[in-house]
């Protein structure tokens, strides 16, 4: 009901949805004079911020819907899975190559590494699927809160020799774009997927917050 959403959190989303989208317009309209300017170059210190709270924010809106859902266990994730498929979908569609669509169907490598890349949607789908299972089995605030921490500052922490670990043993194409940021898949689950689960983390942390301050 609306006497139950949280105003940081819709103020969050709001923010988070218009930064991103002012950032992608900005990127892909301004001029190159127009990007010299002092206040351009400015905003631009500060856009490196658009991502992570995107992240955060859905870290934050999962973990306060599982909160309140009182649903452990495989439920939890079944009633994430829809949800799962269409950012998935929606990634995929954004990112389908139609300047070679004939070779995807001809399963040449260059435009499935553009289709199967990470980018934001992508990595909140796995994100969340991970989230979810991982809340679902760590049934009890504290336990969630203490799993949740440990995603939050091990995905970030790992995120080197997971990195070298891929690249040393060539794993598969779909290995290496799932978890391996760089210039083709730029927000792959390490180390990205640690802003999501600080986000969750801090939608558990907050109602104690709360109950301290009241």
């Amino acid at each position: 009901s609306r006497a139950e959403r949280l105003p940081g959190l819709d103020a969050a989303r709001a923010f988070a949805v218009v930064a991103m989208v002012v950032g992608h317009t900005a990127d892909g309209l301004l001029s190159e004079p127009s990007r010299a300017l002092p206040w351009v170059q400015l905003y631009w210190g500060f856009r490196g911020l658009t991502a992570p709270l995107f992240l955060v924010v859905s870290g934050w809106a999962v973990a306060e819907w599982a909160s309140r859902s009182g649903l452990t266990g495989w439920p939890l994730v079944r009633n994430r899975l829809g949800r799962v498929a269409l950012l998935l979908a929606c990634g995929f569609a954004l990112r389908w190559p139609g300047w070679d669509a004939a070779g995807v169907f001809a399963l040449e490598k260059v435009p499935w590494q553009h289709l199967l890349a990470f980018d934001a949607l992508q990595c909140i789908a796995w994100s969340l699927l991970a989230g979810t299972a991982l809340m679902a089995v760590a049934p009890t605030p504290a336990a969630r809160r203490w799993a949740l921490a440990v995603a939050a500052v091990g995905v970030p922490l790992a995120s080197s020799a997971v990195h070298a670990a891929v690249t040393s043993l060539d794993a598969p194409l779909i290995v290496r774009l799932a978890l391996v940021a760089d210039a083709t898949s730029p927000f792959a689950l390490f180390p990205w997927a640690g802003y999501f689960f600080a986000g969750a983390l801090t939608g558990y942390l907050l109602p104690l917050v709360r109950r301290r301050m009241d």
